[in-house]
């Protein structure tokens, strides 16, 4: 009897579907945070969901691949803000994140490190307190250093006492 390891398969959801799991009509903040893979050859697909429907007020992407020889004209979208940063000196890696303009947020490169691919925004709606989502990816071949920097900033964090999500690709494999 012969038997065959069995490797798992990685099923792509088109990020249109993705999009309609959320509906406009129910209360609270939708928030999505994707691994895109290279985000310029999806960005058509991500403006046409973002502007036909109210259904995302937050979206996060991890490994963008994105240079800052890329302009940010390019990323523009209707009724959306956009953060992002760039993976400097390596291939690879970067994260993007999009917010409604109804959505009151500043952001927060203090709670940043430079070395991991990251962006904080604080979000601040009238009449309540502020709240913090975080969008992360940490590349495969990360080592300790990376995890003793992420340390730091959940450490700055905490001691915000906010309320805080943190989101992203963290590539931890459990196997």
């Amino acid at each position: 009897v012969r038997t065959h390891a069995r490797t798992p398969t990685r099923v792509r959801i088109p990020t249109f579907t993705i999009f309609k799991l959320f509906s406009s009509n129910k209360k609270g903040l939708h928030v999505l945070s994707l691994n895109i893979q290279s985000l310029i050859p999806k960005l058509d697909e991500i403006r046409h969901n973002l502007t036909s429907s109210n259904s995302v007020d937050i979206i996060g992407f991890n490994e963008t691949f994105l240079t800052e020889n890329i302009n940010d004209n390019t990323f523009s979208i209707n009724n959306f803000s956009f953060e992002r940063k760039d993976r400097k000196n390596k291939k690879g890696g970067g994260v993007l994140i999009y917010i409604s303009d109804k959505i009151p947020f500043k952001r927060r490169t203090d709670l940043e490190h430079v070395d991991i691919d990251s962006i904080c925004i604080e979000i601040k709606f009238p009449n309540s307190r502020p709240f913090l989502f975080s969008f992360v990816y940490r590349p495969p071949d990360a080592k300790q250093l990376w995890i003793d920097n992420f340390e730091t900033v959940i450490e700055k964090i905490d001691l915000l006492n906010y309320e805080s999500h943190i989101l992203g690709d963290f590539n931890i494999n459990y196997s």
